[in-house]
């Protein structure tokens, strides 16, 4: 065997920076070099970039500590000597120097592993806590005040104290009250400023509304969980930790304690009313609700558009609740929850909030579900159009006449009768376009079937039918008319025409406007799609538009 030459140690003091990665030095050893290429070894020791010592890794870092970019062309071709750059250097060494390890060439996979995974471990390092505050979640906790002076100090008092047990057993990991004064005259602002900077201010000179107070605290936050309760020390603040929790782990979008259970403090007056509204959003919706008034609940931040625009009065908390279960496109859960009698007088009018209530309830439901609202009235009216005509008929099948006292049921049985057919083609067409503007879909189930039995040509068959039997209903006295100029038929035959003709005339104006509205779905799809913004002259338009 014969002996390796001799080496010299690169070991030495260098100036260079030390690798990011390794912590090695990366830079030529302090030591004299012969025969004048001391430029070339200092660009082999730049490309190598550590290779006595390691022999695995390839530096993109020049000498000096100025960072220089390597082609890794050249890099492969220095070492394995094959290029003009390398014409003259050595393959056995520099400076009587054993030649170097085989290095890889940086587009090998034994390389790029390494270097990806030192890479992986250092970024994961360095971004491990942006991610975790990534990730993380912030609840707003918003307390709507108006002349609460004495109950302010004990609901923020338990509302901090509450915060490291809601981050403990929930999945917050940061909390941020704020405490609006709704045009408070009394010692509130006073208060409640103790608390600062611990929560945040906001201060109303005047009166604008549970609600603005509400929207206004949210506004100025960038918390992801938007949550309130009531300053009337009615809610425990502790029970975000569920409401948190539930929300989260079902995915949902809303999360409000109910107030209707056993443990709930809540005066007679104030359930049933509630019971009330929340009997009729149940009805609007066909999703159960108990609770639609609730002053403790939290919102996803990303939710909250889908819910907009929400009213300033106290009737924010049913509109909310309303728009989420109408929409059909919210999650909202219910948990039982605690309740106290609060302290000092409420501000809520039985009677004008009441209205209010009822009124935003109707209103939000007409929006959303206008054919329910519809349809319903049409039900009343066919109903009591059987109870009126019922007994009229029960006569004629046993004495085969009418009595002349029965005109007067007969005339309302037909306007209740021509009401409800009225009512339940304005059901279809208001429910068909809630759903061509607001959700953008064509109905389905009965809605759907329905919209493709009135686009069939067959449909007008009905009108046609009931214009006929009408016309051989009065035919005797059409006839007498046509000869003498007089009418001797009964009456009942001639209410029975008009009533027949007034609702063929409704299904053929049904037809028509369910026609009106297909064609305008077909326009809107039309300018949204991509061969109408290919044209410039519909872009522009649009964009118009939108400015406008």
């Amino acid at each position: 065997m014969t002996a390796n030459p001799p080496t010299t140690s690169l070991r030495t003091r260098s100036p260079y920076r030390r690798d990011s990665v390794t912590g090695t030095g990366c830079g030529p050893p302090q030591t004299t070099l012969r025969d004048g290429r001391t430029r070339k070894f200092m660009l082999y020791c730049r490309i190598s970039h550590c290779a006595v010592e390691q022999g695995a890794r390839v530096s993109k870092r020049g000498g000096g500590g100025s960072a220089r970019t390597v082609d890794a062309t050249v890099v492969s071709e220095l070492r394995r000597g094959d290029s003009p750059r390398a014409e003259r250097m050595p393959r056995g060494g520099i400076l009587d120097l054993p030649r170097l390890p085989a290095v890889p060439s940086p587009e090998r996979r034994d390389v790029r592993p390494d270097l990806a995974s030192a890479r992986s471990q250092r970024l994961t390092h360095r971004h491990q806590g942006r991610a975790r505050r990534m990730d993380a979640l912030k609840l707003l906790i918003a307390i709507p005040a108006l002349n609460e002076a004495d109950a302010i100090d004990a609901i923020i008092t338990r509302t901090l104290a509450a915060r490291e047990t809601i981050i403990a057993q929930s999945p917050i990991d940061d909390i941020e009250v704020t405490v609006v004064s709704d045009g408070s005259t009394d010692e509130t602002v006073e208060r409640a400023s103790r608390y600062v900077p611990q929560v945040n201010l906001i201060v109303f000179p005047e009166n604008k509304g549970y609600g603005a107070a509400i929207k206004e605290a949210w506004a100025r936050s960038d918390a992801d969980l938007l949550g309130f309760l009531d300053a009337d020390g009615t809610c425990d603040p502790e029970f975000f930790t569920v409401l948190c929790s539930r929300l989260v782990g079902d995915a949902a979008d809303i999360a409000l304690g109910c107030r209707m259970n056993e443990r709930s403090e809540m005066p007679r007056t104030r359930k049933l009313g509630n019971t009330i509204f929340a009997t009729m959003l149940t009805y609007m919706s066909a999703t159960g609700v108990r609770d639609v008034a609730s002053g403790m609940r939290v919102v996803r931040r990303s939710s909250l558009p889908r819910m907009l625009p929400l009213p300033d009065g106290l009737h924010f908390t049913p509109a909310m609740s309303a728009r989420a279960i109408l929409a059909g496109d919210l999650r909202l859960v219910e948990i039982d929850m605690p309740y106290k009698e609060r302290t000092g007088r409420s501000k809520l009018s039985i009677f004008k909030d009441g209205v209010r209530f009822f009124r935003i309830i109707a209103e939000t439901a007409f929006l959303f579900r206008p054919g329910r609202l519809m349809w319903t009235a049409a039900s009343i009216a066919a109903l009591g159009s059987l109870i009126f005509v019922s007994g009229p008929l029960i006569y004629f099948i046993r004495h085969s006449v009418l009595q002349d006292w029965m005109i007067y049921r007969c005339a309302v049985a037909a306007l209740l009768g021509i009401a409800s057919v009225l009512l339940v083609s304005g059901g279809y067409l208001a429910t068909r376009i809630t759903d061509v503007s607001i959700f953008h879909r064509e109905s389905a189930g009965l809605q759907g079937r329905a919209r493709r039995l009135i686009r069939r040509r067959s449909f007008l068959l009905v009108p046609v039918l009931l214009v006929l039997v009408s016309v051989a209903l009065g035919w005797t006295g059409l006839t007498e008319y046509i000869s003498s100029g007089k009418v001797d038929t009964h009456w009942s035959r001639v209410l029975a025409m008009f009533t027949l003709v007034t609702m063929a005339l409704i299904l053929v104006v049904l037809k028509v406007l369910d026609a009106g509205i297909s064609l305008v779905r077909a326009r809107m799809g039309y300018l949204e799609s991509d061969a109408a913004s290919a044209v410039p002259e519909v872009a522009h338009a649009v964009e118009t538009a939108d400015v406008r």
